[in-house]
């Protein structure tokens, strides 16, 4: 019959990767993915982006902005606090969904780059 076993024996040092061999191709492997990635990544940098410069421009430009019309147009101190609030909590809410979506599409993307990782290091 032979030897059956024979295979699972102890392999010859000219067999086996070094330490550095498996780093190397470790990393060479993982740059690999980050290049496949490269697009989704720097689509993901850019919505959060966005949605910091969104939130941004609604405290620091338009609800100033909506307060001094209000103002102007002489609108009840107690009805357009009532009302800058409720825009400020609706706009918040919409904020709260965007950076939900956001995270649910990075979190989609980073298992499948995990997964592709795993798979990756298997190979070695």
């Amino acid at each position: 019959m032979g030897d059956l076993m024979g295979s699972f024996g102890k392999k010859s040092s000219s067999e086996k990767m070094s330490a550095a061999e498996i780093l190397v191709s470790c990393e060479e492997r993982y740059m690999k993915l980050l290049r496949t990635y490269q697009t989704d990544i720097a689509k993901m940098e850019a919505m959060m982006e966005k949605l910091r410069a969104e939130r941004e421009t609604f405290y620091l430009t338009k609800l100033p902005n909506i307060r001094q019309e209000m103002m102007i147009d002489e609108v009840s101190p107690e009805i357009r606090a009532e009302w800058l609030d409720i825009v400020q909590k609706n706009m918040e809410k919409s904020f709260a969904v965007s950076e939900r979506l956001i995270a649910h599409y990075m979190t989609e993307t980073l298992d499948e780059f995990k997964a592709q990782l795993q798979d990756e290091m298997r190979k070695l």
